[in-house]
């Protein structure tokens, strides 16, 4: 299932008045469990992790300003991506708990990133995850709940249909159309979240 939508030009040029609480709260519900989960991955503390969340988010209320979106340029995901990656370096070096110990490891930490430049370090697809999610959210009660489950068992989880269609009485027929008319409405929900001004 790939459901990969381009951040909104609107919702960039948006966030450049820091007062629209809307916009940025819309931004933060995508981005900020990305930023966590990137943080997550490279082995930061829970605290940690949320802390560079935070930092990340005053950078691009900073920086956003600047963004210009064109497309013969970077996309906003790998503008953010570098900060997000900035914003770990600096984490790194100035930790508290590597500080004055003349650790090595600290070195062998930031030698071992990748360089924002070469990679996105799997932001695109927790962005992507993110998407889906926020999607599912505004889908989800708008279904019968037998057909989320036999969307969500076959789709998400890779059950067999036929396991899914005699778990919840249904017919194999009647859980493939649950399962396309939940994955339609998902699609419009992610083309309604790219299409708004």
């Amino acid at each position: 299932m790939t459901i990969a939508p381009k951040t909104r030009n609107s919702l960039i040029l948006r966030l450049r008045n820091r007062d629209d609480v809307q916009s940025w709260r819309e931004f933060v519900t995508i981005y900020q469990p990305v930023i966590y989960r990137v943080a997550k991955a490279r082995g930061l503390q829970d605290a940690d992790a949320h802390e560079l969340v935070q930092r990340v988010l005053v950078a691009v209320a900073r920086a956003v300003d600047r963004f210009q979106p064109d497309k013969n340029r970077a996309k906003f995901r790998t503008w953010l991506y570098r900060i997000t990656h900035n914003e770990f370096c600096k984490e790194i070096t100035s930790s508290q708990r590597h500080r004055g110990t003349g650790d090595s490891g600290v070195r062998a930490i930031l030698e071992s990133i990748p360089d924002a430049s070469d990679s996105d370090d799997g932001f695109s697809t927790e962005y992507r995850r993110s998407v889906f999610r926020w999607a599912a959210d505004q889908v989800r009660p708008n279904v019968k709940p037998s057909t989320w489950i036999a969307f969500w068992r076959t789709s998400v989880e890779g059950e067999s249909t036929d396991s899914v269609a005699k778990d919840l009485g249904l017919t194999n027929g009647a859980v493939y159309i649950a399962r396309s008319r939940v994955m339609a409405r998902l699609q419009r929900a992610v083309a309604k979240f790219e299409e708004q001004s």
